[in-house]
């Protein structure tokens, strides 16, 4: 059997899984989300299973940075911040269309 995020948050049970030839993981670590360029996907952290909004902001905010980012995880720290920035503008302005 194969949990999906949300079962192995439930469980606390680490796990990975691929969609669409992203790979999305779940790790029960202090934090909503990392974009894991690499495996062209991202890891979704306990603080992400706060609320749905906050899920749904997660998997916006990564999927913009793994649509977008011209940098892939490297650039100055000033450079990084900006597509960080970039992508939670981006979730939090369309989070409504899940409302």
């Amino acid at each position: 059997m194969t949990l999906a995020p949300a079962g192995a948050f439930a469980s606390k049970t680490p796990v990975q899984i691929e969609i669409n030839g992203r790979t999305i993981s779940y790790d029960n670590a202090p934090f909503s989300g990392m974009t894991w360029f690499e495996k062209n996907g991202f890891n979704i952290g306990e603080e992400a299973f706060a609320s749905e909004d906050e899920l749904i902001k997660t998997i916006l905010h990564e999927m913009h940075r793994l649509k977008t980012s011209k940098l892939r995880g490297s650039g100055t720290a000033a450079e990084v911040s900006e597509e960080t920035k970039a992508a939670y503008d981006f979730a939090n302005k369309t989070i409504n269309l899940f409302k």
